[in-house]
């Protein structure tokens, strides 16, 4: 089996990432929300916070 890059694996019911933040949101009862980012700025952010 292989997976595409931005294709979405979420089981038996196809779901958005938004959909997914609004879930953890109302368990949490914190404001969770998703935003698409580059796979550069993605990368600019790991060196910024020391992580990679």
């Amino acid at each position: 089996m292989s997976i595409k890059l931005g294709e979405d694996q979420t089981g038996p019911e196809s779901i958005t990432h938004d959909t997914v933040a609004n879930y953890i949101s109302s368990i949490t009862n914190k404001k969770v929300f998703y935003q698409n980012i580059s796979s550069s700025e993605f990368k600019k952010d790991l060196l910024n916070a020391e992580l990679s």
